[in-house]
């Protein structure tokens, strides 16, 4: 399980993502968000992307709290998920 604290908000993470506010609220809980446990994350601004043992990775929008992207293409479970530091673009790795 994995906890993730921001200014405004909170996650726990293993099979689903909690998301609290900061009144300690809960507002949000997304069930199967993998097929699996997670095993990475990355988050900038209101996108969190997440890698999973499923071989995928997931953009999240946390301001509208949803899924916007699926990305396939990893074989094994994605180890590595990092924002590119200056473009609007992600890289990602599996054991592939």
């Amino acid at each position: 399980m994995t906890l993730m604290v921001y200014p405004h908000f909170a996650l726990i993470i293993h099979f689903l993502f909690k998301l609290w506010n900061q009144r300690g609220e809960l507002e949000k809980m997304w069930k199967y968000i993998h097929k699996g446990p997670i095993a990475r994350l990355a988050l900038r601004e209101a996108k969190l992307a997440s890698g999973g043992s499923d071989s995928s990775v997931r953009i999240w929008d946390l301001q509208y709290q949803a899924c916007i992207l699926n990305l396939k293409g990893c074989q094994g479970v994605v180890n590595m998920v990092e924002y590119h530091p200056t473009e609007n673009g992600i890289f990602a790795s599996g054991d592939d």
